[in-house]
C-alpha cells in the first residue's frame, strides 16, 4: 500500500490521460464511419447519376438507322 500512497498523483494523471486517449480514439473512429458512410451516400448518387446519363445516351441515340 505504500507503492500506491507514494505515487497516487503519477496513477491519478495515467488514468487521466488513458481516459483522454481513449476519447480521442473514439473521436477519430466516429469521424473514419461518418466520411465511410458519406462517401458510400456519394458513391451511390454518382453511380445513380451515370446510369441516367446513360439512359439519356440511349434514347436520344438509337442504334437503329
Amino acid at each position: 500500500m505504500d507503492w500506491v500512497a507514494a505515487r497516487w498523483r503519477w496513477l491519478l494523471v495515467a488514468a487521466v490521460l488513458l481516459f483522454a486517449l481513449n476519447n480521442l480514439v473514439g473521436f477519430v473512429v466516429g469521424a473514419m464511419g461518418l466520411l465511410a458512410f458519406v462517401n458510400g451516400v456519394i458513391g451511390r448518387a454518382l453511380r445513380a447519376r451515370r446510369v441516367v446519363q446513360q439512359v439519356q445516351e440511349m434514347v436520344t441515340d438509337p442504334d437503329d438507322p
